[in-house]
């Protein structure tokens, strides 16, 4: 199969305001990789600069997803944080896997079950503690389906 058949970049730029941080842009890439039929992976990358920033405020993350069929998937992710001009070099990396589920048989409404671990720190006299996640998200598809 060609390679251009199983590859996708994405690039977006967003310019905002908030007020919070001001004026604002945000730089995103994706690539992404179909393995096998039930296996796609995903680089991600993301700059934002903001007045409110300390340089670059970015990330970087890879995500593998997993078809488990029946309306089932489960991803793993590993990713890093940090601002540019921070002492820091990473501000946060950690690892994190959802599983999805469609659920009352219904295709456009889903359950994710979601944990984390990271290990953030802010200054470089404080020590990274493991820090731990969980959460619950429902999500509901609205309009047409389009493949």
């Amino acid at each position: 199969m060609p390679l251009l058949e199983r590859n996708l970049l994405r690039l977006r730029e967003s310019v905002f305001w908030e007020e919070s941080e001001h004026l604002g842009a945000t730089t995103r890439i994706d690539l992404e990789r179909l393995f096998t039929d039930d296996l796609l992976g995903r680089w991600t990358a993301s700059a934002t600069f903001t007045q409110e920033t300390e340089g670059v405020r970015w990330f970087s993350q890879l995500t593998l997803f997993q078809n488990l069929h029946e309306g089932r998937a489960i991803s793993y992710q590993v990713g890093i944080t940090s601002e540019s001009d921070l002492d820091v070099p990473i501000t946060d990396y950690g690892l994190r896997v959802i599983y999805r589920r469609s659920i009352f048989n219904r295709e456009w409404l889903f359950l994710e079950l979601r944990s984390s671990i990271t290990w953030p720190r802010k200054d470089l006299l404080e020590d990274r503690e493991t820090n731990l996640g969980a959460g619950v998200a429902l999500e509901m598809m609205f309009g047409e389906r389009r493949y």
